[in-house]
C-alpha cells in the first residue's frame, strides 16, 4: 500500500519499446509512465498517485502494468490516503 509515491522496478533482457501504465480496476488508463525506448537491464519506475492530469488518485487498488517486446507484466498497487 501507498500513500503517495510508489516505485517498481524490472529488467529488460534486452533494449526494446517499452509502455508502463498505470490503469484503474475497470481497465481505464490513469497514467502513463514509460512509453519509448529503453535500455536492457534494471529499470526503476516511479508512480507519483496522480492521474494524466496531475490530480490525486482516489484511493482504492491499481494495475500497474508494464509491456515490453510481447511480454506483459501487471502488479497491483492500493492507494490509502
Amino acid at each position: 500500500p501507498t500513500s503517495g509515491r510508489a516505485s517498481v522496478t524490472f529488467t529488460l533482457a534486452e533494449a526494446g519499446s517499452v509502455i508502463a501504465e498505470v490503469l484503474d480496476v475497470l481497465g481505464r488508463r490513469v497514467a502513463v509512465l514509460a512509453s519509448g525506448p529503453a535500455v536492457a537491464g534494471e529499470q526503476r519506475l516511479v508512480w507519483d498517485g496522480r492521474d494524466a492530469a496531475g490530480h490525486a488518485v482516489a484511493p482504492g487498488v491499481y494495475v500497474l502494468r508494464v509491456e515490453s517486446g510481447g511480454a506483459v507484466q501487471a502488479r497491483r498497487i492500493t492507494v490509502v490516503r
